[in-house]
């Protein structure tokens, strides 16, 4: 099970640099990367953020809620906390009211999979997970549709 975490854990991770790498300059010149990356909008930073978010929450929808056990769910969970907390920060300035959705909605999910007694009960709580993820995936999405710069 330990090796399950690490394993979601590095390849939510691995998304994340590969998505930032994507939205980095491919510009040869040190002094031309330096000018784009000073160019770049803070909304162009919560695009890349946008994308950690939907990777780690793919990751979650990924995990097998009747064997990875409250462990396993939680450790994926904070993957997508941690996204969100980096998303919602960043977008706050151009999308405000989503990014305080985004955080309510991670909250519940949190509450939710805090609120489990053992491993068996991640499997008797399925749903509700199922259901509090699917709120963080909603509020996900909206806040994505409001930043322009986002393709």
């Amino acid at each position: 099970m330990a090796s399950r975490t690490h394993a979601l854990l590095i390849i939510a991770l691995t998304l994340g640099v590969v998505t930032i790498g994507a939205c980095t300059s491919t510009a040869s010149s040190p002094a031309t990367t330096a000018s784009v990356s000073a160019a770049a909008s803070p909304e162009a930073d919560a695009c890349a953020d946008a994308a950690a978010v939907e990777s780690a929450l793919a990751d979650l929808k990924a995990v097998d809620l009747t064997t990875a056990g409250k462990a396993g769910v939680s450790a994926a969970i904070e993957t997508v906390q941690s996204s969100v907390t980096t998303l919602a920060s960043s977008a706050k300035e151009a999308a405000g009211p989503e990014a305080d959705a985004l955080t309510n909605a991670i909250a519940t999910l949190r509450t939710t999979v805090d609120g489990l007694s053992s491993d068996a009960s991640v499997s008797e709580k399925a749903a509700d997970i199922r259901s509090a993820v699917a709120g963080v995936e909603t509020a996900a999405t909206a806040l994505r549709a409001k930043l322009t710069q986002c393709s």
